[in-house]
């Protein structure tokens, strides 16, 4: 509905390929879930430090690799100054608080809920923009921020991911082993 929102209201800026843009976007989003998903698998099956630990030491090799090999050239002419220190720090704590508070809400609810629940960020987005920056938002807003807190709910509405792993009393014995030995 954003999307629409932005294409009704002429803010579709020109690009050369927006099938190129959209599906990568898509395969980003998917790959973004699934590392959250992954997350929270490790969360469930190790202690909390050893997962932070992990997460943070691959990060920081990988994501080095990746601004060593990707930004080398513009990392050579930025202009190095407090400013740009100051960014680079802000972020890289915004970063470590997201990354070390994730696994807590993995653990006390799950990844699917997280995800859900980073789309309603752009609501507190849109409070900054009415009340800083006097934005009127399109009307496709408030159906597309409704259809999230719907997903949060409906979410929610049957049993928690704990819940759902029990092995239930009804089933035949052969799955009852089955799910045991993988508990």
């Amino acid at each position: 509905m954003l999307v629409a929102s932005d294409m009704l209201t002429d803010k579709n800026y020109p690009a050369l390929n927006k099938g190129k843009g959209d599906a990568f976007m898509i395969i980003g989003a998917t790959l973004y879930g699934f590392t959250n998903a992954m997350e929270e698998f490790f969360v469930r099956r190790s202690p909390l430090y050893e997962v932070i630990g992990q997460l943070g030491m691959w990060g920081t090799l990988i994501n080095g690799i990746q601004a060593s090999a990707l930004e080398h050239h513009d990392m050579t002419l930025a202009s190095w100054n407090g400013a740009t220190g100051g960014f680079l720090v802000a972020y890289t704590a915004a970063m470590f608080i997201l990354y070390t508070t994730a696994p807590l809400l993995y653990r006390s609810a799950s990844s699917p809920i997280y995800n859900i629940s980073l789309l309603t960020s752009d609501f507190y987005g849109l409070l900054f923009g009415l009340f800083l920056f006097h934005y009127s938002p399109y009307w496709l807003y408030f159906p597309s921020f409704c259809v999230v807190v719907l997903g949060l709910v409906v979410y929610f509405w049957h049993a928690t991911p704990e819940e759902q792993g029990k092995v239930d009393p009804q089933r035949p014995a052969y799955i009852q082993r089955r799910r045991e030995e993988q508990v």
